[in-house]
């Protein structure tokens, strides 16, 4: 028999989140599989020093995030998951959403938010319903300072993702 899980608080909810947004715009899976195989191709004496040689002089830095990847769902499925709203309406939704999160400066803690629509996906449902699962998604790959969004990068990261089919079936626009 195993114990129930104890929920976690708020703090560790968006520190999870934090950790899970860095790794995504860092991406050390790639940095530390690179070093590996240079490590196993020159097969030095001492790895250690190796390798911190390595990171001194010829460090790995991964390209920029491929956002392009192909959409191989039919193009009768992609249609159908358009937001197809003006561009108006769009910016207004998007901004019911950031309103709702956003601190006295005007900022928005990007891990509070995904934790909050994470717990009440009729936060995202009702703003953006055929990109419910899209937004979060695009939000973690948008580079902030200190965690912390404007309006403007949040409306440019959200209406780039609204131009795009989404993954959630949604409902029919208005």
């Amino acid at each position: 028999m195993t114990a129930a899980r104890k929920p976690q608080s708020q703090g560790s909810r968006e520190l999870m989140h934090e950790m899970s947004i860095w790794a995504t715009q860092h991406r050390p899976k790639l940095i530390l599989t690179e070093y590996m195989r240079r490590l196993v191709l020159a097969q030095p004496p001492d790895p250690l020093e190796f390798l911190k040689n390595e990171i001194r002089t010829n460090p790995v830095v991964p390209g920029p995030y491929n956002i392009e990847e192909p959409d191989t769902r039919p193009i009768a499925e992609q249609e159908k998951r358009l937001d197809v709203r003006s561009l108006n309406t769009k910016k207004a939704a998007l901004r019911r959403v950031f309103d709702r999160f956003a601190n006295k400066e005007g900022l928005v803690k990007v891990a509070k938010l995904l934790v909050d629509c994470e717990e009440n996906p009729t936060i995202l449902l009702e703003a953006c319903p055929k990109h419910a699962r899209d937004l979060p998604l695009a939000l973690e790959k948008v580079v902030t300072d200190g965690g912390l969004m404007d309006w403007n990068a949040f409306r440019d990261c959200g209406l780039l993702c609204l131009s795009q089919p989404g993954l959630s079936p949604g409902q029919e626009a208005d």
